[in-house]
């Protein structure tokens, strides 16, 4: 038991897979079975042997991860599992494993691989709301040609993007293309000036779609593929056909 206790210290995070325990033992899968069901303290997790130490450590670096990235993104509902699980050093069953044991004792939060604090809630000071108020009426000045986020940075800081998703997340702004979001009503707008123009059937070119929209080369493609991308419209060898509702 001396050794096996050694191997799972050492492994930490990964622990130590108990499938592999004769080989490295070298003993009867019996007697390894009866050994690692014997060993006080570690864990059994996806068939592997974790301390108790590695577990709570993990489980601390989750809870800790998740309060900066709160702390630092005060408009975001959630992290990533990818910006989370590499930062605590345990294999991703393990730390799957963990999460979920956070979740049920709702210290956690996860759903479509993100996640929070259980009690966390995205915070508008004063200051920030004022900004997004700023920000979302210069998107609604703009109508069809809206700045991207790098123009609208240059105005309102560096932390537009944050509170674009916010605004998107309210259902008052739409990203169209990567980097560029439109007023909710701008997109509307655009899609009813196509919906007027466009007979079904009938293949429509870029250039006469530009007509009906009264917009630049630079922001048709784009949003011409964002229709095709909601199903509004459907791209053929020469232009789009208008889909049936």
């Amino acid at each position: 038991q001396a050794r096996l206790r050694q191997f799972v210290d050492e492994a930490g995070g990964e622990g130590v897979l108990v499938a592999a325990l004769p080989i490295r033992l070298g003993v009867s899968p019996g007697l390894a079975n009866d050994l690692a069901s014997e060993l006080p303290g570690p864990e059994l997790i996806a068939g592997r042997l974790v301390s108790r130490e590695a577990t709570g450590s993990i489980a601390r670096a989750v809870l800790s991860l998740l309060a900066t990235y709160h702390a630092e993104h005060p408009l975001e509902p959630r992290a990533s599992l990818h910006y989370v699980r590499p930062q605590t050093g345990a294999r991703e069953d393990v730390f799957d494993a963990l999460l979920g044991h956070l979740i049920r004792e709702r210290r956690a939060a996860s759903t479509d691989g993100v996640v929070r604090l259980a009690d966390w809630e995205p915070k508008v000071g004063d200051r920030d709301r004022a900004t997004i108020e700023r920000l979302f009426e210069q998107l609604g000045a703009a109508g069809a040609e809206p700045p991207d986020v790098a123009e609208l940075a240059q105005t309102h800081g560096s932390g537009v993007e944050g509170m674009l998703r916010f605004l998107e997340r309210a259902g008052r702004v739409v990203q169209v293309e990567k980097g560029r979001y439109y007023a909710t009503d701008s997109v509307k707008q655009l899609l009813a000036k196509l919906e007027a123009a466009m007979v079904l059937g009938r293949e429509y070119p870029p250039a006469e779609l530009r007509d009906v929209l009264g917009i630049s080369r630079k922001y048709l493609i784009p949003f011409l593929e964002y229709c095709d991308k909601i199903g509004f419209t459907s791209r053929h060898q020469t232009g789009r056909m208008r889909r049936s509702a």
